[in-house]
């Protein structure tokens, strides 16, 4: 009997469209619209076999199944591809919720790929190693304090040049990702601009580097960083032209925001490159989803029963951190939306003057809680309801 007598028209183009790695003896990935699944050997086999075009009496008779009848499997065949289907559809439709809330593409598929290949000599072996180099003795140079230079005042006029610097730094941060990708021979996405929790954030999705063993995910995380070190080593470098002192006070200050934008992105608590790498370095996924099952049950004094403690060390500390980590930026957020209020009660109420940029950058972080979250939460308990 062919499969397509028994999978519907849906299961059909579900085990058409997803995409399957085997990424070490004991991982193997499944990838549906830009979204990653651990799956067991065995489903893993059975989905590469279905993707070849192999009948399910075929799959049934290489894997000599003894406990289980042939129209046993192809029930639960049926029924787990359905089950996937499900799983898979919710976990996309949550992952879009809850982490990035994407705004719009700022480099397509194409460019990006274009770029990226004219960049990707950057990871040759020899390269990476040099500027890796200069860059440290770059950072121990301004540590020594020979740099006499002084942080200008910054001035309305020229918050937004430095704006647009910061806008290049970023999209330039995600083409050391998708360059790294490339590199790697890991087909690059398009880069897009979106709001991560209340935050703008740049982003590219390589998720098929899944493909890459271990040091090469890890190489791709960290390929953005390099890149803003290759931007500070620029920047490093035309301090030492003979320009306009007050010029050299705005690149002197714009390598200090780098440095600190990169010292962020190595932050292992949100899902920044820093993130990844923690979770390639002790390997282990869902990292934070893991943390939040076990908060759980720290709360009820227990611990989980599907990680001991002794086998999860690292994961143990990680949650800790997590969860004070994730306290101290509750408590931020609810701050700084009291202190807004309390600014449109100072400017309605009491006729207190304020100027409009200050009002705007205060006003940033509840726009981004109501549009991004309160609003998407309301049409989803809106919908749930209506069902």
């Amino acid at each position: 009997m062919k499969n397509e007598n028994i999978l519907n028209i849906d299961q059909h183009t579900f085990i058409k469209e997803i995409e399957i790695y085997k990424v070490d003896d004991e991982l193997n990935i499944l990838l549906y619209k830009n979204t990653s699944f651990e799956v067991s050997q065995v489903l893993y086999q059975i989905i590469k076999f279905l993707k070849e075009g192999m009948s399910i009496k075929s799959i049934y008779e290489k894997f000599s199944f003894k406990d289980v009848n042939l129209d046993s499997f192809k029930t639960l065949i049926v029924n787990k591809i359905e089950e996937l289907i499900q799983e898979v559809s919710g976990t996309v439709d949550r992952v879009q919720v809850d982490s990035i809330h994407k705004l719009f593409n700022i480099l397509n598929d194409k460019t990006t790929d274009i770029l990226s290949g004219k960049l990707s000599f950057l990871f040759r072996k020899g390269v990476l190693i040099s500027l890796c180099v200069i860059f440290l003795s770059s950072l121990i140079f301004i540590l020594s304090g020979r740099l006499a230079i002084h942080k200008p005042s910054i001035g309305i006029n020229h918050i937004w040049i430095l704006y647009l610097c910061f806008f290049i730094i970023g999209i330039f941060h995600e083409l050391g990702h998708s360059s790294a990708s490339k590199y790697y021979g890991a087909k690059p996405s398009e880069i897009s601009l979106g709001i991560f929790l209340i935050f703008p954030v740049f982003y590219t999705d390589v998720t098929k580097t899944w493909g890459l063993n271990r040091m090469k995910r890890i190489v791709t995380s960290l390929g953005g960083i390099y890149f803003q070190m290759i931007i500070h080593l620029v920047l490093f470098g035309m301090l030492f032209f003979k320009i306009d002192i007050s010029l050299k006070g705005y690149i002197y200050y714009i390598i200090l925001q780098n440095i600190g934008l990169m010292i962020f992105n190595l932050n292992p608590f949100f899902k920044t490159d820093g993130y990844w790498v923690v979770s390639d370095i002790f390997g282990i996924r869902n990292l934070n989803t893991k943390s939040k099952e076990l908060i759980k049950f720290f709360l009820k004094s227990k611990y989980h029963p599907d990680y001991p403690f002794k086998e999860n060390k690292a994961l143990y500390i990680y949650t800790y951190l997590y969860s004070i980590i994730g306290t101290a930026l509750l408590f931020f957020i609810t701050y700084k939306v009291f202190d807004t209020l309390h600014m449109y009660y100072s400017i309605i109420i009491e006729g207190v003057r304020m100027e409009f940029l200050t009002v705007f950058k205060r006003s940033l972080i509840l726009f981004f809680l109501v549009v991004f979250h309160f609003i998407p939460f309301l049409k989803k308990k809106i919908k749930k309801q209506t069902i």
